[in-house]
């Protein structure tokens, strides 16, 4: 909704944002280093194929929530009050994808050190998200080659002639998929008993799958929150109600505020034009409108 810098961000969606970023960095370092250590049969990351596939949902909900929680705490500090609960639930799914993960690592891994413990949890999440993310970079290769422009001017997802050569396209294709199968060759040499090899791109393709269905939940969850109109914004401008202008730019950050603030500024609503009011272009509208119909308060207020 806007495009504040993180250190200019008011109060008190500050410690959301940092909390959420240095969560991120820590799930980042721990997670590391408990690949490697894995790697040097410290502990297991796995335990068989089975537990594999069942860490895909717990890791896709796992950084999910914690973008949701970036995303909440990028937002202006006032709108924080009208998401709160969304903030709460995201934070609960993070927490407890991580609960879930440190318990699947403590069975793979009897005995074995709370430290440790917690570094193969984290492990556990940072190598699945790596190979959802290369799986998916896989499966936008397939897609980029395919639907291509081969006449040498750009193509619909961006990318110059440069790229129209199909040289360079399977290029792209086979880096991606040797991304991807060195990720699952770490998947399967990290593992307590045995996790089948034969099984990385069905691996590949259930994450692919699972990707989808959260993005389809997601929209049909987002439509929920998308029910505002233009004309539902304007009444509630009107009608003096700052708490529900809140609420509808929350939920609707792309929804134009144009008209609610010409009605704000005719009205004379300081609380509600304090809350429409989010960009330098929303400030110059109220200030003309303010100018047009002379009110010296008004103008005085908006500087």
């Amino acid at each position: 909704m806007t495009s504040t810098l993180a250190y200019s961000l008011p109060e008190p969606n500050v410690w959301l944002f940092r909390l959420s970023f240095w969560g991120i960095i820590a799930m980042l370092t721990a997670g590391g280093i408990g690949i490697y250590r894995a790697s040097k049969n410290q502990f297991a990351l796995y335990r068989d194929t089975k537990d594999v596939f069942l860490s895909m949902p717990v890791t896709l909900l796992n950084w999910f929530s914690l973008a949701v929680l970036l995303w909440i705490g990028r937002q202006d500090a006032d709108l924080l009050s009208s998401m709160k609960a969304e903030a709460a639930q995201a934070a609960t799914v993070w927490l407890g994808t991580f609960a879930i993960a440190v318990v699947q690592a403590r069975k793979c891994n009897p005995g074995v050190t709370t430290r440790q413990i917690i570094y193969a949890g984290c492990g556990r999440l940072l190598l699945g998200t790596m190979s959802q993310l290369g799986a998916l970079l896989v499966l936008a290769g397939c897609l980029f080659a395919f639907f291509g422009n081969s006449h040498g001017q750009r193509s619909r997802f961006g990318f110059g002639s440069y790229t129209s050569d199909l040289s360079v396209k399977l290029f792209l294709i086979s880096l991606a998929a040797s991304l991807f199968q060195m990720i699952w060759s770490i998947v399967y040499e990290t593992d307590r008993e045995e996790v089948n090899e034969k099984r990385g791109w069905v691996y590949g393709a259930v994450n692919v799958l699972l990707f989808c269905l959260a993005c389809w939940g997601g929209n049909l969850l987002c439509e929920q929150y998308e029910l505002a109109s233009t004309d539902a914004l304007l009444r509630a401008a009107e009608r003096k109600k700052p708490a529900t202008v809140r609420h509808i730019i929350a939920f609707n950050p792309e929804l134009s505020r144009t008209e609610a603030i010409l009605a704000a500024t005719d009205n004379g609503h300081r609380k509600t034009l304090r809350t429409l009011i989010r960009t330098r272009s929303d400030l110059a509208t109220a200030r003309q409108r303010a100018e047009e119909n002379g009110n010296q308060q008004l103008m005085t207020f908006l500087k």
